[in-house]
């Protein structure tokens, strides 16, 4: 329902509605699924390789005779967090981008260490919690250039 029509003198172009997931869009999504699965892919790999060396034990995971990580993380938060930080960085420039990694690397340090204290993960006496100071920045980062080299793939760039 058109409220206001434009004026035939009008010089400048009549909006219209286009949808959303269009063209750019579709692609753009692309990248996004492809990069969530990417990260949920590291991730668990990732998880096989840490707990399998004993440097950490998920305590209090689902279906624990048949998984040694928790799968909810690698299949729920990991792409969430996954979707969230690489449309952050997406947006922002180089120092924020900077910032916002060091920030993220802040935080889950001391995720973990509240997450230890809860009884959700058990940390051997080798883990220190610099490495995830270092570690999801690292992760998050690699996880963005995957995502824009989907973008460049796809010519959204």
């Amino acid at each position: 329902m058109n409220i206001a029509r434009q004026s035939k003198s009008s010089s400048s172009p009549s909006s219209q509605k286009r949808p959303f997931f269009s063209g750019r869009n579709k692609a753009s999504l692309h990248s996004y699924w492809m990069s969530m699965l990417f990260a949920s892919w590291l991730a668990t790999y990732l998880e096989l390789i840490l707990t399998g060396t004993q440097l950490y034990t998920f305590q209090a995971r689902p279906l624990t005779n048949i998984f040694s990580i928790d799968i909810r993380f690698t299949l729920i938060g990991i792409p969430v967090m996954t979707l969230f930080c690489v449309t952050a960085l997406s947006w922002m420039n180089l120092l924020q981008r900077t910032l916002f990694l060091i920030l993220i690397g802040l935080a889950m340090m001391l995720f973990e260490k509240i997450s230890g204290r809860l009884g959700w993960i058990g940390y051997s006496d080798q883990w220190q919690h610099m490495y995830s100071f270092l570690g999801y920045p690292a992760f998050i980062l690699v996880v963005f250039f995957f995502f824009t080299w989907c973008e460049s793939a796809r010519g959204n760039i």
